[in-house]
Parts: C-alpha cells; structure tokens; sequence
C-alpha cells in the first residue's frame, strides 16, 4: 500500500504558497474542480483551481491535479496567467502562459522524479451556460520531462 500523506501536505502547503501570490480577496473570481486526461504518460487526471482577476482581461490560476494511469501516479502544481478577449461574452476564449510542477510515482521498484516547466495554454469559458463545463482547456507542456500535452474541463463555483 502506498502513503501519499506527506506529499499530500506538500500540495497543500504549495498550493496555499501559489495562492498568497494573487491580489486580494476582493478580485477573486471563485474556485472549481477540473477532470481531464493527460497524454504522455496517458493518465485520468482529476483537481481543483482558484481563480483570481489580475486585471480585467488576465486571470491568475492555480491548481493543484493528481493523475492516475499509466503505471504511475503523479501530483502537479500549476500557475497559469490567462489572458481573456471577450471577458463580458458568454462564450470567452483565452490563450495563457503557466509554470508547472510534477511529482511522478511509478509503480513497481523505480523511483519517484520532479519536473518543473513552462507551458502554453489555450481554452474557452463558458460561465453562463447552465449544465455544461464552465471551462474547455488544451494545455502544451514545453519541457521533456512533462506530459506532452492535457486537455481538461472544468466547473466553476
């Protein structure tokens, strides 16, 4: 059986570190969940996100995913910067810039690794669309030692 219990705290305190980052309460936009599937390892990949406004049209986000699959399990921290071109639509594309942390486990005797990169990133909001995701995400990692690319979906509180 495997402990992920101080890694767990790890993300925690990361993700609370990344967060103190961000302006003030009062520009924060709101937090959610996102599910998606990363290629290379080809993982399910599950997580949560804050949301904060920078400035009208670029959003500060970060997230904190676990991912399993593919005879590994890894934990990653994301700090992406969004930049928004129709903030008032109900249909919002957006391209962004992050900063990407990875821990991956692989089953068996081998060892866990870190990674840390840059990646560049592309989606749509759809915040006022009732039933459907609050977001549609594709996500390139420009490090070789990160998956090579995500895409997601998420929901927004």
């Amino acid at each position: 059986m495997r402990r992920h219990g101080p890694r767990l705290i790890l993300l925690a305190v990361a993700l609370s570190g990344l967060m103190s980052f961000a302006p003030s309460a009062s520009a924060a936009l709101g937090l959610g969940v996102r599910l998606g599937y990363s290629f290379e390892p080809e993982q399910v990949v599950v997580g949560a996100h804050a949301r904060f406004g920078l400035i009208p049209a670029i959003d500060i986000v970060p997230s904190a995913n676990v991912g399993f699959l593919d005879d590994a399990f890894s934990v990653a921290l994301h700090a992406d910067a969004q930049l928004h071109f129709l903030k008032s639509s109900p249909i919002n594309p957006y391209v962004g810039v992050g900063a990407d942390w990875y821990n991956f486990d692989p089953d068996g005797d081998a060892s866990s690794s870190d990674a840390f990169g840059v990646s560049a990133l592309g989606g749509i909001d759809l915040p006022s669309l009732p039933l459907v995701p609050h977001f549609a995400e594709v996500k390139v990692y420009l490090e070789d030692d990160l998956p090579d690319w995500q895409i997601m979906l998420g929901y927004g509180f």
